[in-house]
């Protein structure tokens, strides 16, 4: 008797700590959702972030496993404010592995998903490549951008978003589809009565047209500018940021022959600093009226200022930056799911024993044939019940620990050598890997990944190509770095991503492949 009075104390009692935890955590958690609303308040005033401490603790509270009464939009939110931390701070690898964390996090598909923030994540994003000078990744960003702007209805951050792309058009050099790009966007801006923005829009375009020497074209387009744009202030002058519309003047002053007006606004670019634009103008202006001593004064200038210019765009440090980033955030993630593996078995042992006591206090209350409401047979039943639970519980476990030695299997696969001599190659650290190294690589990716291996054979098998694609597209390599391994084109590289997406995930389009390709690969590996 006094036993099962003892065990029954037992289990009120953890069933009480229970009880209280959960009330506790609601409490806290309203507390850090608090906090999260006042930190994205900031991030709204333009605040500039020194410190990634708040972000970083919001993170680490909406990420733990067991708190059933956070949400998908908690977790988005806390990954997007540390990403913005990142990115004030000038670590740019960083912020987007929170950016990218940020997307993993929501949940489309619900109808309280949080847009608003899920297309400033990839706003923020395509701001990030472009300043690290990857056009291909801020595409992608971009227009997962505009894709939410629609079906947000939000018709201007939209036309925002198509105009931004010409920024990455611009990188790779592609006048047809920033000219086709900025029209689309103005357009959108006119339908909406922004005259101002649609005209701001046109501003490459007129640029482009100008270089081309289309002169009627690119008249129409400055005219327009000057009349609608918010370029110019009161006085008629350029605003600040806005004076290399002076070179688009200029140039097209000089291809119709008028320079004296041609060598006005070349020289309003140096008085806004743009020293290798203006030195270029003249240049080429003083040629054309053959004035040597002028000619042999700007070579040098232009020269030197153009050396200053590309030295600014140099990207060795951003190089090894984004391998960094795509390198380590498996080996982080790994640490991640290890330490969720021992917090859920820790939680599932203590659960499990609350279980145990409870079942056990039942049975002895039954067996003192106390008058109770519910028959033998159903108390037998749900004290089987709670053994078959428990039995659960320690499969699970068993489950866990499996799936933590995989981890540490993922984990020696990317820091192998092999990897490690592969990805050096890419980048210019090392001389270029051979094709037995390449081999290797495909030997040791197969051994790791042997889940998605059979995954690949159910949707009919994968050609020598498409498998060099998935094994270098998950160590996070461009198109143009895979298609120099390969000696392939970058053309042909695109075409085999939308090849695979549509046979291995059903989907018509590239931008979805590594994410989709990612998931599968991992969650193989933890099934």
């Amino acid at each position: 008797m006094k036993k099962g009075l003892i065990i029954g104390i037992i289990a009120v009692a953890a069933g009480c700590a229970v009880a209280l935890d959960v009330h506790h955590q609601m409490r806290r958690t309203a507390q850090m959702r608090a906090a999260l609303v006042a930190l994205q308040a900031a991030n709204q005033a333009d605040s500039v972030f020194t410190t990634d401490s708040l972000a970083l603790e919001l993170v680490r509270y909406f990420d733990h496993p067991l708190r059933f009464w956070t949400s998908a939009n908690d977790r988005l939110m806390a990954h997007y404010l540390l990403g913005r931390c990142y990115a004030d701070m000038g670590e740019a690898p960083r912020a987007i592995e929170e950016y990218s964390e940020a997307v993993e996090q929501a949940d489309t598909t619900a109808s309280d998903c949080d847009l608003r923030t899920l297309r400033a994540v990839y706003g923020q994003m395509a701001n990030v490549f472009h300043q690290q000078n990857l056009p291909q990744e801020e595409m992608e960003a971009e227009q997962r951008f505009i894709h939410f702007s629609y079906k947000m209805g939000d018709s201007l951050m939209m036309a925002i978003g198509i105009e931004n792309l010409t920024r990455a058009y611009y990188l790779i050099g592609d006048s047809d589809a920033i000219l086709r790009y900025s029209r689309s966007a103005s357009d959108i801006f006119y339908s909406i009565g922004r005259n101002d923005l649609a005209a701001n829009a046109l501003n490459t375009s007129a640029f482009i047209e100008t270089q081309r020497g289309n002169a009627a074209e690119s008249r129409w387009l400055i005219d327009l500018i000057r009349r609608e744009s918010s370029f110019f202030d009161s006085s008629g002058n350029l605003q600040p940021g806005r004076e290399m519309f002076y070179y688009t003047l200029g140039l097209y002053f000089e291809n119709t022959h008028q320079l004296d007006s041609a060598e006005y606004y070349y020289r309003r670019l140096l008085l806004a600093q743009e020293y290798e634009a203006s030195y270029r103008g003249l240049l080429s202006l003083f040629e054309k009226q053959k004035n040597a001593d002028s000619i042999v004064k700007y070579v040098r200038l232009y020269a030197d200022a153009n050396d200053a210019y590309h030295d600014g765009m140099r990207t060795d440090a951003v190089i090894l930056a984004a391998k960094n980033f795509k390198y380590t955030r498996y080996q982080q993630r790994a640490k991640e799911q290890e330490a969720k593996a021992k917090r859920r078995a820790y939680y599932i042992i203590v659960l499990s024993l609350v279980i145990f006591c409870l079942a056990t206090f039942i049975f002895f209350q039954v067996q003192q044939g106390k008058k109770r409401k519910i028959t033998l047979a159903l108390i037998k039943e749900q004290y089987q019940q709670a053994k078959e639970d428990f039995r659960t519980l320690q499969e699970d476990k068993s489950l866990l620990e499996i799936k933590y030695q995989n981890i540490k299997g993922q984990t020696s696969y990317y820091s192998s050598e092999i990897v490690n001599k592969v990805t050096d190659s890419v980048f210019g650290i090392s001389q270029e890997a051979s094709s037995k190294d390449l081999n290797k690589l495909y030997d040791l990716f197969i051994t790791t990944f042997e889940d998605f291996r059979i995954f690949a054979e159910s949707k009919g098998g994968l050609t020598e190509h498409e498998w060099d694609v998935c094994i270098y597209v998950d160590l996070g390599f461009r198109d143009k770095e895979i298609a120099l391994l390969m000696g392939l084109k970058p053309q042909r590289i695109y075409s085999l991503k939308l090849q695979l997406n549509k046979k291995l995930f059903h989907e018509e389009t590239v931008i979805t492949f590594a994410k989709n390709l990612r998931k599968v690969l991992h969650s193989a590996k933890e099934s």
